[in-house]
């Protein structure tokens, strides 16, 4: 409810009465600061932009001068709960992201986690092959360190969409050592039907790219655009940082003939569903389903946190009083 809160005062663009948030405007027209002033308001917000959404919470045992191990919450009846430890990671590991094949559960052989480490490295644990992780020895080198490795119900197949936006590089879930995995072309429809002079312009900025898929099996591709700026803050302290300027959202469709490939259709309307995007597996949620998201809007986390309406293209980003609210640290975006 804080976060629709807030967004309530971007849109009449005052600020609150007690004075800890403060309302500014970006020379983009459709694009707002919103400014907490209090320090317990700023970790009450980076709370809600990270955990409030979903029960399930990974935590990670070790640092970069030990076995790291990740802590997976497993309750199986509601009295009764305990942290599964799969294998440890090696010294120094950075994890990036983690995807699964479902909820966990201990009982189904074919669960499978994996994980994407910095770089271009992917682990994969499967209880049922043995009690190891299972390096994919043969994935590109050119995986983006940001892309987001996700898993879809639908095709059974884990996913990491290339730095370009034009492939996935696609893995099944069984994969040994020796698997390699397969590409999967991306065909886009013309955007200068959809899009303006300056959204063109937006498409040739630095981008994260996103593959995600709701339960309803429906699959989403989602262009994440960023630009550089020069900051002063507070007279001397001076900073470059990544600033959101914009989303492209896509529907994405099996090729009708191509076995190995999907088409991308732009789109500015998802329905009762918001996106939630940072440096875990990107997912959807449905907004009538948890009072105060807003549906067809994109939450982010990562350089900015802040908000994305879909139709609209109004983007809000949070900003505490001395500088933007950021984070790049693993976790975020809890698995749903």
């Amino acid at each position: 409810m804080l976060l629709d809160y807030m967004l309530k005062l971007a849109s009449s663009g005052k600020d609150s009465s007690d004075g800890r948030i403060s309302i500014g405007k970006n020379s983009r027209s459709e694009q707002k600061h919103i400014v907490i002033k209090d320090l317990a308001l700023v970790n009450e917000v980076r709370n809600a932009m990270t955990l409030r959404y979903n029960d399930f919470k990974v935590g990670i045992s070790g640092d970069r001068t030990s076995d790291v191990r990740l802590l997976l919450p497993f309750q199986p009846t509601r009295s009764n709960s305990l942290n599964v430890l799969p294998p440890p990671l090696p010294t120094g590991s950075v994890i990036q992201n983690i995807a699964m094949t479902s909820y966990l559960d201990l009982e189904d052989e074919d669960w499978v986690l994996a994980v994407k480490l910095y770089g271009s490295k992917i682990k994969l644990f499967r209880r049922s092959y043995k009690p190891t992780w299972i390096d994919v020895n043969y994935m590109p080198p050119s995986i983006y360190t940001t892309s987001s490795l996700m898993y879809s119900k639908k095709d059974e197949r884990l996913y990491v969409p290339t730095p370009g936006g034009d492939y996935l590089y696609s893995l099944d879930s069984k994969s040994t050592e020796d698997d390699r995995p397969e590409f999967i072309g991306l065909w886009t429809e013309d955007l200068t039907k959809y899009l303006n002079e300056n959204q063109l312009e937006v498409n040739t900025f630095t981008k994260t790219v996103h593959f995600l898929e709701p339960p309803s099996g429906e699959q989403f591709f989602v262009k994440w655009f960023f630009y550089d700026e020069y900051e002063i803050y507070k007279g001397s302290k001076k900073q470059v940082t990544s600033r959101t300027v914009d989303f492209i959202v896509f529907r994405a469709d099996d090729h009708p003939i191509e076995k190995k490939k999907k088409q991308l259709f732009y789109t500015d309307d998802i329905g009762d569903l918001c996106i939630f995007l940072g440096h875990g597996e990107p997912y959807c949620v449905r907004a009538s389903s948890h009072p105060g998201l807003r549906a067809n809007c994109i939450y982010f986390s990562g350089y900015n946190f802040g908000t994305y309406d879909i139709n609209t293209k109004r983007c809000n980003m949070f900003f505490a009083e001395e500088d933007i609210l950021s984070s790049t640290k693993f976790p975020y975006w809890p698995h749903p």
